[in-house]
């Protein structure tokens, strides 16, 4: 068995095809639990080198997540950068067909790209918040314009702020 979460059971999928062909897989919550399950219920796991140490577990492999995969960080605030050049986005929509179709629609027609979507579950079956990273100052018109007419299309619809991409390394 091979527990790990599942973004990083995808990441590391085709180093586990190469070394441990039909390995049976389990997702579980966080990388830290694989580390918990492995080291509790025996089997392996595709964790952090620190994970590992704490729960005793020997670094079997390394790198196997094939490169090319990025971890964002955040530095949050109370205020808005008014120099931002991207912004954070919540929303909930109808449980209906079309509705993210519908809701990306003024985005999309206003120029506004989507640099990054995530969906979770949320209370009750088939229940999802999304948050999106839309590209622009949430204070830039058209951005603003295009807010106003998804906002429209939302149950919910949060702006959380507007900051600076910034790439280290």
């Amino acid at each position: 068995m091979v527990y790990s979460h599942s973004q990083a059971l995808g990441e590391a999928g085709e180093w586990i095809r190469a070394n441990l062909p039909g390995a049976r897989l389990v997702p579980v919550s966080s990388t830290g639990e694989a580390a918990l399950r492995a080291a509790r219920d025996g089997g392996l796991c595709i964790c952090s080198r620190e994970a590992a140490t704490r729960h005793g577990l020997p670094v079997v492999a390394e790198d196997v997540d094939g490169g090319g995969n990025y971890t964002r960080f955040l530095v949050l605030g109370w205020e808005d950068d008014p120099g931002g050049d991207r912004t954070m986005i919540l929303a909930v929509l109808r449980d209906e067909p079309g509705s993210l179709y519908r809701f990306l629609e003024p985005l999309a027609l206003a120029g506004v790209n989507l640099s990054m979507i995530y969906s979770m579950p949320v209370g009750g079956e088939w229940r999802y918040i999304f948050y999106l990273e839309a590209t622009g100052s949430r204070l830039d018109p058209r951005v603003k314009e295009a807010l106003a007419g998804a906002r429209r299309r939302a149950v919910i619809l949060n702006v959380l702020g507007s900051y600076r991409r910034i790439v280290l390394g």
